[in-house]
Formats: C-alpha cells, structure tokens, sequence
C-alpha cells in the first residue's frame, strides 16, 4: 500500500502543488480537494484504459460514441487543469 500513497503523493506534487502557492492553510486544503475531486472523476488512469475511477456516466456513453453534443473545455485549480468533454444532445 506504501508504493501507491507514495505515487499519488508524486503525482499530487508533479501535477499541482508545484504550480500553485496558495495563502494558508484554508486555501491548500480547498485546492488538494478541488484536484481530489478531479484526479478521482475526470483524470484519465492508464491502468484503467483510460477511464477515471469513479467515470462520469457521460464519460462511458462519449467513448462509445453514444454523445454528439458539442465539446466542452473546463479549467479547474484557475486553469491549471483543463479538460474536454462532450455534451448531451
């Protein structure tokens, strides 16, 4: 269990706490949330095929090419992270 707390803490650091410096205390938790909550529903995991652990119902009917809406951007953490998704019709 060690080998992957010590992972997700690389990829915490590499992907987001290198490029914010937040004010207090208050502020790093709502931003360790905010990527929580992204790493956990949007990240794509490889050991998944590309699927997040806990994937959106639109993210499943999008990859089997249910969705024809138009592609959405979102930034998340003031645009540190951005993702694409495609909307209902």
């Amino acid at each position: 269990m060690n080998a992957y707390i010590e992972r997700f803490h690389l990829t915490l650091k590499s992907e987001c706490l290198e490029w914010v410096y937040p004010e207090s205390l208050h502020k790093l938790r709502k931003i360790v949330s905010e990527y929580l909550h992204y790493y956990n529903h949007w990240r794509p995991h490889q050991s998944l095929g590309g699927l997040p652990p806990e994937p959106d119902e639109n993210i499943i009917k999008a990859r089997n090419g249910e969705l024809k809406g138009k592609v959405v951007t979102e930034q998340k953490l003031n645009g540190l992270i951005k993702f694409r998704y495609r909307e209902a019709a």
